[in-house]
């Protein structure tokens, strides 16, 4: 009997059997297993990544780690936050800056409010540019544009909220006051290197 061929990415693995299709295996560094199945030589070779061992390839439970270097409660509790937008990022800053475009043409056509649906427009257009700063490799001055825009928005939207509880206003008052914890929380990490942010590891 023929010595079968196994197709792997690695090298060739060595097969536990010659007679029918035997299962082998081979591992790449430490994380990724790939398996294939060995066939005589000349037949089709079928080759699959295991999905269970892909997606947890120590067999252990992930587990959200709080890092050492937050000295006080609201670095702590700043933590999460931190590492959320650093994994969501610049995204959270296009959203506010749709957010503000659709409101703008909302305030403009049916309130005919132009001053004021081009103030929203100009805080879109702000949110767009500290995105592209985020992506660009400027992240600081992202976070700066996104923290003075948030606080602006809030600043526009907030006495209006208040006044007339309209639901416009209210929902940018809410997005605004969101977007500027998350901005400035950002750009206090950028210049001090704090709130440390939450790791991950498997038990």
């Amino acid at each position: 009997i023929e010595r079968p061929v196994c197709s792997s990415v690695i090298e060739r693995p060595v097969c536990s059997s010659v007679i029918e299709r035997p299962v082998c295996s081979t591992q790449k560094s430490s994380t990724l297993i790939y398996r294939c199945r060995c066939t005589p030589r000349g037949a089709t070779v079928v080759k699959s990544r295991t999905p269970s061992t892909m997606a947890n390839p120590s067999g252990g439970t992930p587990k959200v780690t709080m890092p050492q270097g937050n000295d006080n409660i609201i670095e702590k509790a700043a933590a999460p936050i931190a590492t959320l937008a650093s994994h969501a990022d610049p995204w959270p800053h296009y959203l506010m800056s749709g957010a503000c475009g659709a409101s703008a043409l909302y305030t403009y056509s049916s309130l005919n409010n132009p001053r004021m649906a081009a103030i929203k427009a100009g805080l879109g257009l702000a949110y767009l540019w500290g995105g592209r700063q985020l992506v660009t490799g400027n992240p600081q001055l992202g976070y700066d544009v996104g923290s003075i825009t948030s606080l602006a928005l809030v600043g526009v939207a907030g006495p209006r909220a208040r006044a007339t509880s309209e639901m416009s206003a209210v929902a940018m008052a809410a997005l605004g006051g969101i977007s500027s914890v998350s901005n400035v929380i950002k750009s206090y990490e950028m210049r001090t290197g704090k709130p440390k942010e939450m790791g991950y590891e498997r038990s």
